[in-house]
């Protein structure tokens, strides 16, 4: 929960007036010196907040000294009034959504998808289909990227698994043999509770929100340009060529108990995703022949001679 200071900026007032009115509720000053000691701020600063709250009717005198109006009796009625105008904004909002759905029962074209051009226009457009998410995600991964990827989760998604959103993601193998990505950005998040899985090609890179916007690239080597699709056929397709790669592509290794350990599992899941030598070298930072060695000495591990059957030996572990 915010402290008191905080949620008071949203009745209107500022930032110091806010934590003035709470130190006064706490208790009385003998004037704007005293409170500005208390509420950690500058002189100045303590004596323009004791005129807003005076202005705003939160201020009263006890003996002389600077005291703080009753809370319920004069934040009650603006808090009531925000109450009174967000019902009135669900309202419209309704009333909007039942008109804009009424509009597109026959759509154009241009309702339907919309061109994004721009590569902080895209990336802004991504960010937005992320946050529109309320039951699920939904999402190809595959280069070119108007970013490098490895380094950090991407801070969007892992917002809404921890917002109780399903996030599920199939990686082009050229994805998770992103150099450093697998380690640092993948494993985390499918520990943080994405659901991710290797495919050795995606058609498309694609991310969809419910059942309600999904975001394509135009080309699929020019990543700063986009279609923005809105609800219709369209979208219904590319959420049914997801589910139909989804169930063809293979889980990322897991970690926890019995599991194998954070290096193995990035070698497992980059053997899964038909990775070569020198891949796997560049995704791990290690030389092709440390790479080789690796995955020989894995494939000795397992008791296995060839990489297909080391990746059933992994399944059957529950390694993947």
């Amino acid at each position: 929960m915010s402290s008191p200071a905080g949620w008071l900026s949203t009745l209107g007032l500022s930032d110091d007036a806010g934590a003035a009115y709470v130190e006064l509720v706490r208790e009385p000053a003998a004037d704007a010196v005293e409170l500005a000691g208390r509420a950690g701020l500058e002189p100045g600063a303590a004596e323009a907040a004791v005129r807003e709250l005076q202005g705003a009717g939160l201020l009263a005198r006890t003996d002389g000294a600077l005291a703080a109006a009753s809370p319920d009796l004069v934040l009650g009625a603006r808090v009531a009034e925000q109450e009174a105008r967000l019902r009135e904004a669900r309202a419209g909002l309704r009333a909007l959504d039942e008109m804009h759905r009424a509009a597109v029962r026959f759509p154009r074209p241009a309702d339907v998808v919309e061109l994004v051009v721009g590569a902080d226009a895209v990336a802004q457009r991504f960010a937005d289909v992320q946050r529109l998410a309320r039951t699920q995600l939904r999402g190809f991964d595959k280069p070119p990227y108007l970013a490098d990827p490895a380094g950090e989760v991407n801070p969007d998604q892992a917002a809404a698994v921890a917002d109780g959103v399903r996030v599920r993601t199939v990686y082009d193998r050229d994805a998770a043999a992103w150099p450093g990505r697998l380690e640092s950005d993948i494993l985390v998040a499918e520990n943080a509770g994405e659901e991710s899985r290797v495919a050795a090609t995606l058609p498309v890179k694609l991310m969809i929100a419910d059942d309600r916007a999904a975001l394509i690239p135009l080309s699929s080597t020019d990543p700063a340009a986009a279609y923005l699709v809105h609800p219709g056929a369209l979208l219904d397709a590319l959420a049914a060529l997801f589910e139909a790669v989804w169930e063809r592509a293979l889980p990322v290794a897991t970690q926890g108990p019995g599991a194998p350990d954070d290096g193995t599992a990035a070698l497992l899941t980059l053997l899964a995703s038909g990775s070569t030598d020198e891949a796997i070298a560049r995704a791990l930072g290690m030389s092709p022949r440390t790479a080789q060695r690796r995955v020989q000495a894995l494939m000795q591990q397992l008791g296995v001679a060839t990489r297909f059957q080391a990746g059933v030996r992994a399944r059957e572990r529950g390694w993947v």
